[in-house]
């Protein structure tokens, strides 16, 4: 498990499943944009899985994000997509990890690859293992980041500080996300 490691070539047998973490509204196309190519990669060999969170009925909104989103974006991309119709007071990252290897585990899923946006997959990548080494150690891990923004467009990270508001541009947001990153390492 890397975040450099190359999806090995799969054969029907396989049947991974990709699952894209939920994240802000400004980073859902980039990672729908990479599911899409893992799709044209391995035409007919992988299940996309995909959280369905009502954020709005959450007693604690989360800025940015919007039910069905990231399943929308998904969609738009040709891809079909099996939902998880989660009910739930709060997300974060380690309730998806969770939740997507419960169902690895219970559906006999081998492989997993997971699809974040680059700011936040070593984050996802560490939860995931986490939760596999704790629950299902057969299941193997890739990672694939969703495409990047550009440097002029605008990306968000939830876990930015207030006073610096939801979205930067260019190297400010770089240097935020790289501090709530390794702030989170140290809360491990």
């Amino acid at each position: 498990w890397a975040l450099t490691d190359t999806i090995p070539e799969l054969t029907a047998g396989h049947k991974p499943k990709v699952y894209c973490f939920e994240n802000m509204q400004e980073n859902a196309p980039g990672q729908a944009l990479a599911a899409k190519a893992l799709a044209m990669r391995f035409p007919g060999l992988l299940e996309f899985v995909q959280s369905d969170v009502d954020f709005e009925s959450m007693p604690v909104a989360i800025p940015g994000c919007v039910g069905g989103y990231t399943i929308g974006k998904l969609k738009e991309q040709g891809l079909v997509v099996r939902s998880f119709d989660w009910r739930l007071d709060y997300m974060h990252t380690l309730v998806e990890a969770e939740r997507v290897i419960e169902d690895c585990k219970s559906t006999g899923t081998k492989v997993l690859i997971i699809v974040a946006p680059p700011q936040h997959l070593p984050r996802a990548l560490i939860t995931v293992i986490s939760v596999v080494l704790r629950s299902y150690p057969d299941l193997l891990v890739f990672a694939q980041p969703g495409l990047e923004l550009l440097w002029s467009g605008q990306s968000a990270q939830s876990q930015v500080p207030s006073g610096l508001g939801k979205a930067a541009r260019g190297w400010q947001f770089v240097a935020v996300t790289l501090a709530v990153q390794l702030l989170s390492l140290i809360h491990i």
